[in-house]
């Protein structure tokens, strides 16, 4: 598919650099059979082809198939007599997630149950983005539970296994064929070729005017930070309030922040979408995500309401021509090795809806979805959950220093809050 392939050649440019690594943690409270689920797993992967994609070059030109190898591994490790288990399973996680992947010759996934009591397991998946995006891990892990919960159930779990990878790809090949690819070329085009240089912002990764050549970002500094029930409700409230999304809000807020660190008043924000249009392909693993550019004007006068308004229309209009990728735009515009034309990346995650392994309740951590060339922002949306750093001392980049007081819109007050003096257009990097 078009999106893998980026992604392919920025691999080709540093092999041992592991920023492409994607993974989550499931942890899981109860009487888990931790042998059933290492069966369901089994029998997800079998279901799911992406998981088994393998990539071989074929006349210098990358090549997938699918490994209908039967055996799975999947490693299980009883952490229960550490010192600290869930401290050792943060080490051994973190450890894992920098593993480099060989794109040809090897499985591109790694899968472990890790028991840190009797009551509390934590399932650990980490894939190469090149064979899935974040909305298929979800899935993956949706499924797994599903057959979990059937097989303890004494149930066929037949009933709800996904389509190929393969609907994905004839997808992709039809799109890109369609009179709408040129459709969506021209909506982009003409929504950002009057782009001023000024909003583009300076990449630390710029080079040649080719992706093949760019040098692969380096894996990113993370912060992690979990937001209070009270604060959570909070911002649904004023979300229902300005009559918009959740999701919305929290773009607008980022756009917010960009302009408060920068001084930016025409601002492109990049936003994490599943690139998938079809109620079709919505549950079928695979690689389809992609970053699409919403443009929003910020000056003194803007409201709140204002800005939460111009966000939702930019949503409106860019969903429906979401599947021309963002590499595709960047050659258009002929910004490809140069400043980053999204030099913040939003990803809202819904993750309202717990997932439950029979009697089990669980809850999902994302532990990274990627690269970013500059600053990326994840929220998911999860009502509570313990994440796998917490406990634990971070390097704080000065950029997550600033949420409090830029991520929560003001929404009390009609206009937005613009601060003076040097903080308002010079922004600290933060450890690369």
């Amino acid at each position: 598919m078009s999106g893998q392939l980026g992604i392919w050649y920025a691999q080709q440019l540093s092999p041992g650099n592991p920023a492409y690594n994607i993974g989550n943690c499931v942890e899981i409270h109860g009487e888990l059979d931790a042998d059933l689920l290492v069966t369901a797993l089994r029998r997800a992967l079998d279901e799911a082809d992406a998981y088994r994609l393998r990539f071989r070059i074929e006349a210098d030109t990358p090549r997938q198939y699918v490994d209908d190898t039967p055996d799975h591994a999947v490693q299980v490790l009883d952490l229960s007599t550490a010192q600290d288990p869930r401290g050792a399973a943060d080490t051994w996680m973190r450890e894992e997630l920098e593993h480099p992947v060989d794109l040809t010759g090897q499985p591109l996934y790694r899968h472990a149950v890790l028991k840190l009591g009797e009551s509390t397991h934590l399932w650990y998946q980490r894939i190469h983005h090149v064979a899935l995006d974040g909305v298929s891990l979800r899935i993956f892990s949706g499924r797994v539970a599903d057959i979990y919960t059937a097989l303890a159930e004494g149930r066929d779990p037949a009933d709800g296994a996904p389509e190929s990878v393969a609907v994905l790809m004839d997808a992709d090949r039809s799109y890109r064929d369609s009179a709408d690819f040129g459709r969506d070329r021209d909506f982009w085009t003409g929504l950002l070729a009057d782009l001023p240089d000024a909003a583009v912002t300076e990449s630390r990764e710029a080079g040649p005017d080719t992706h093949r050549a760019r040098r692969m970002p380096d894996a990113p500094a993370r912060h992690l930070s979990d937001v209070g029930p009270a604060e959570t409700g909070a911002l649904k409230a004023v979300a229902r309030r300005l009559k918009t999304s959740f999701a919305a809000l929290m773009i607008s807020a980022a756009a917010l922040y960009h302009h408060r660190t920068t001084g930016a008043e025409d601002i492109v924000v990049g936003v994490s979408v599943n690139g998938r249009t079809r109620r079709a392909e919505l549950a079928i693993p695979g690689m389809t995500s992609n970053i699409m550019p919403i443009r929003l004007s910020i000056t003194p006068t803007t409201t709140v309401a204002e800005l939460v308004r111009e966000t939702g229309r930019a949503l409106h209009a860019g969903l429906r021509h979401q599947r021309y990728q963002y590499k595709d735009i960047l050659a258009d515009l002929r910004r490809v090795g140069g400043g980053a034309l999204c030099g913040l990346i939003v990803n809202v995650i819904p993750m309202e809806q717990p997932l439950r392994f029979g009697d089990c309740s669980a809850t999902i951590t994302g532990l990274s979805s990627g690269p970013t060339e500059d600053l990326k922002i994840d929220v998911y949306d999860i009502a509570r959950r313990r994440t796998p750093d917490s406990g634990r001392r971070q390097p704080r980049p000065a950029h997550t220093d600033r949420r409090p007081g830029h991520l929560t819109p003001p929404a009390h007050r009609p206009e937005l809050a613009h601060g003076s003096g040097p903080e308002r257009h010079r922004c600290p990097r933060g450890p690369s």
